[in-house]
């Protein structure tokens, strides 16, 4: 009944009526100014269903405590950085979540990261159903002692949990095979889009500075960017523009810099990403396969389709629903 009652909370997110209203603590990886992800589209789609929303995150920056929306509440913690490598972090963070929450009943709490499991306070974790929504291949983003420690928490988490939801096919079997989950204990629900924004900037006047013929990539410029094919082309091909919408990593950013005609955009707000998108000629999802790309069902291929841009991606097979 449990498991049942905890899969609700989605059913609405799927497109069916949910029968009962839920206290929902979503505990998410990212913060919430970071550009949108799944988990800031589940929280603003089950709080505009009348669901009781708290959006739950570390930001490295300042707390945060206040109503984004009609039953969607933020709560950032701070000052406790090193939650990921250090037991006292993960206790500091535990009590001051504690804290914030101490008058907020919880039904139901939505974790998006293994290691989050031991920031929870004992009395919300004793009382709630638990969700693991897990949207990528976590401990793959880690190394040495940090990944050998979210495997064990991912574990333990996948045991724990009263449900488990996944973000594509690929990454359910990867999830029942290797800790030997139930298969009806998980339940795939893909990534999304939201409409509103992606209207928005397709009726938006087009960016005046941007260069033509214009390539972009929006997201995350990290180590899973497929770098030496970006530098052959944009080499021989000298009359394209290539757009980084996205924050880089620094020793990422200094490589990109020396492509020509190469432009960083940096962090923008979603909104502004999606203008630049829209006014693109070709979008771009310029991968390394192997690992965590292979499990990604990914937020921006969506958008992509939905400004009706032609796509140029890496092929990997969890990208087969869009066939």
């Amino acid at each position: 009944i449990r498991r049942w009652l905890c899969l609700q909370t989605y059913c609405g997110y799927s497109g069916r009526k949910v029968a009962m209203k839920k206290n929902i603590l979503l505990f998410s990886s990212v913060e919430w100014n970071w550009m949108k992800q799944r988990p800031h589209f589940l929280a603003i789609e089950m709080a505009e269903q009348g669901h009781s929303v708290v959006y739950l995150a570390i930001n490295p920056q300042k707390n945060r405590n206040e109503q984004l929306l009609n039953n969607l509440w933020l709560c950032e913690i701070s000052n406790v950085r090193g939650y990921m490598r250090a037991g006292v972090m993960r206790f500091v963070a535990r009590c001051k979540i504690a804290l914030r929450l101490r008058k907020r009943p919880v039904d139901v709490v939505i974790l998006t990261n293994p290691v989050q499991l031991q920031m929870l306070p004992e009395r919300i974790r004793k009382r709630a159903v638990l969700i693991y929504d897990c949207m990528d291949l976590i401990p793959a983003f880690y190394t040495g002692k940090r990944r050998a420690l979210v495997e064990n928490m991912e574990k333990i988490l996948c045991c724990r949990a009263d449900g488990i939801t996944v973000s594509s096919s690929v990454l359910r079997q990867h999830i029942t095979e290797r800790y030997q989950v139930p298969l009806e204990k998980t339940a795939l629900i893909c990534n999304a889009l939201s409409p509103k924004d992606c209207l928005e900037a397709a009726h938006s006047p087009q960016t005046q500075n941007m260069k033509h013929p214009a390539m972009i990539y929006m997201g995350s410029v990290d180590r899973w960017l497929d770098l030496q094919t970006l530098e052959r082309f944009m080499t021989s091909q000298s009359k394209w523009y290539l757009y980084m919408a996205g924050n880089a990593k620094p020793e990422i950013a200094k490589r990109l810099k020396m492509i020509p005609n190469c432009i960083l955009l940096g962090q923008l707000d979603h909104l502004e990403a999606l203008r630049y998108v829209n006014s693109a000629d070709v979008a771009l999802l310029p991968f390394v396969t192997g690992g965590l790309v292979d499990m990604v069902d990914p937020v921006k291929l969506y958008e992509y389709l939905a400004l009706n841009k032609p796509v140029v991606s890496t092929y990997w097979p969890a990208l087969n629903h869009f066939r």
